[in-house]
Order: C-alpha cells, then sequence, then structure tokens
C-alpha cells in the first residue's frame, strides 16, 4: 500500500499546480462515476494516507478518469 501512497505523493505536486483535478470514484467497470475533490479534501486525504478510490482528471480529458 505505500508504493500506491508514493504514487499519490508524486501526483501530488501536480494537483497543487492545478495540471490535474482530483476526484473520487465509485462503481464498476462500464459504471463509473467521478466527483471532483477540492484541493483541500484532497490535501487531507493525502496526509492521512485514505487515498481509496482517489483519482486524477485533467481539463481535457473530457469524461476521462486515471487511477
Amino acid at each position: 500500500m505505500s508504493n500506491l501512497l508514493d504514487e499519490h505523493l508524486k501526483l501530488k505536486r501536480l494537483v497543487e499546480t492545478g495540471v490535474l483535478i482530483p476526484g473520487i470514484y465509485t462503481g464498476n467497470v462500464g459504471n463509473m462515476k467521478y466527483t471532483p475533490l477540492s484541493q483541500e479534501e484532497y490535501l487531507e486525504r493525502i496526509k492521512s494516507g485514505y487515498i481509496q478510490g482517489l483519482s486524477y482528471n485533467t481539463k481535457t480529458m473530457g469524461r476521462g478518469i486515471f487511477t
């Protein structure tokens, strides 16, 4: 799990500069829901290590997300 947290920590800088939009995904393959997070909510999750469902989006991705 720490390796996954390390990966999210690397992406944190891109969130802080506005390149990535953090969010949470829920659902199943074929029926996913993405809910954006504020930077404050995101930073609190990273700080606490609670990264379950954490995902990212960009302004140019449209409906795509990645985890």
